[in-house]
């Protein structure tokens, strides 16, 4: 029987003439009564309750005051705590995703094969969804508003975006993109990812906080999801946050009031947008992270004031909660989110929109091998054209290094003028049915010209 079974109500059995605290004692009693972890990471230290390691919230001081009784004094508590932190009693929290489970409050949810099997603090799971699994649950709500929102051919596909953000890990390196003008549905979708989830395990940091608020980067430790609505469309000078999260990158965060720690995240980064917000950044690993949902429909004046609380009801979410898993084992076999028409022509308006450069050479230039054309030249016209008014102009530097990174076009000298290889102003002349190059009234092409650049 420990001491703390028979404890009497001063904390007495806890000290000893001549040496005062018993401090071994009162720890081994307190790991008793409280299963504790600790995370050397972050300096946290956690404990197992209801299935799910937690952060400790005060829970240890608790109880080493109750045992202690009027004999309690702060001082005590460091002690114990130091002695809980380095026994081989505690448990040892990473919080690295568990990519084999989906923990829920009724157990934890293999979901390759749907089977629900005991928690276990061995796990040491330090995520749990608030939502209880049932395979046989249905949604016919949340499917009436996704069949409203979305093109009819995103509905499967967004159900393997659901299932994935339940998913511990990010080893697809995403990041999701809800894209549309106006009120259309993309808040309510992700209140309902977050409803899904749990608010505990989500955080909410924005693409351009993550460069600009290391406190704020630090709340990405552990989550799930990092769901954050309504992005601004200012430029985005610094990508390698946002390319480390999603790549599966070291970064460094910082606790207010603690030190610095280095970790990996694996929240999967859902955002929406009304507008896209350009970036100098145009490579792979920048565009290649995006899934574009698109939102087309409006429906302003027109909001069901009362839809959250029907989509959030316990019976709706179990249903998206058991369409979401049984989408996932395809998902991850095939190793990538299967795009229909829609979400891949709401990624090239997107990319389109966001960077001037491929929106310049796809409206005004001509991709060939054989063509070369003089840097200042290509410069002058990008600098005239609409796409650029009231967006962020590129230096003379960073638009020749942005013309490199497109496939296709090279630096090349001709007779001594510094030039690219692969581009050439103008586009190709449209050709009518018959085969023949439709003419112009004299004077349209030059109008054109000069409306043009």
């Amino acid at each position: 029987m420990s001491t703390a079974q028979g404890a009497n109500s001063d904390g007495a059995q806890y000290f000893a003439q001549g040496i005062g605290l018993l401090a071994k004692n009162l720890a081994d009693d307190v790991m008793h009564c409280l299963e504790c972890g600790f995370d050397s990471t972050t300096e946290r230290f956690y404990v197992y309750d209801d299935g799910v390691w937690r952060l400790n919230g005060g829970r240890i001081e608790q109880e080493i005051s109750r045992l202690l009784g009027n004999r309690y004094r702060t001082t005590h508590t460091k002690h114990v705590l130091d002695l809980i932190r380095y026994s081989d009693n505690a448990a040892r929290i990473t919080c690295k995703p568990l990519p084999q489970f989906i923990n829920v409050p009724n157990g934890m949810v293999d979901w390759e094969t749907g089977e629900l099997l005991a928690h276990a603090s061995q796990y040491l799971s330090t995520v749990q969804l608030p939502v209880e699994y049932d395979p046989d649950a249905t949604c016919p709500k949340v499917e009436r508003f996704l069949e409203e929102v979305l093109p009819p051919d995103c509905i499967e596909f967004i159900w393997e975006v659901i299932g994935y953000t339940m998913f511990s890990g990010n080893p697809l390196h995403a990041a999701v993109l809800l894209y549309g003008k106006g009120r259309n549905g993309k808040g309510t979708l992700i209140r309902l990812l977050k409803a899904l989830v749990g608010e505990r395990n989500c955080s909410a940091v924005g693409l351009h906080e993550l460069t600009e608020n290391r406190f704020r980067t630090a709340t990405l430790y552990g989550r799930l999801a990092n769901l954050a609505g309504d992005l601004d469309s200012r430029w985005v000078a610094n990508t390698a946050a946002f390319k480390a999260i999603t790549g599966g990158d070291l970064i460094q965060a910082e606790f207010k009031f603690g030190a610095a720690f280095d970790f990996t995240p694996w929240a999967l980064p859902v955002y929406s947008a009304n507008k896209a917000f350009g970036s100098a950044d145009s490579s792979e690993g920048w565009v290649s992270r995006w899934t574009v949902v698109p939102f087309p429909n409006t429906f302003g004046g027109n909001e069901d004031r009362n839809l959250d609380s029907e989509l959030h009801s316990a019976a709706e979410l179990r249903g998206v909660m058991a369409r979401g898993i049984r989408a996932l084992p395809m998902l991850l076999k095939r190793g990538q989110f299967q795009e229909p028409e829609s979400v891949k022509e709401a990624k090239e308006a997107f990319v389109a929109a966001s960077d001037t450069v491929r929106g310049w050479i796809s409206e005004q230039c001509t991709l060939d091998p054989k063509s070369w054309q003089s840097r200042t030249e290509l410069y002058s016209a990008y600098q005239l054209h609409p796409l650029t008014q009231g967006s962020k102009l590129l230096s003379g530097r960073e638009f020749y290094n942005r013309l490199e990174q497109v496939s296709g076009i090279v630096a090349a000298k001709r007779q001594g003028t510094r030039g690219f290889k692969g581009i050439k102003l103008g586009r190709p002349a449209p050709v009518a049915q018959d085969g023949t190059a439709p003419t112009a009234a004299p004077g349209t092409l030059a109008r054109i010209h000069r409306s043009r650049w």
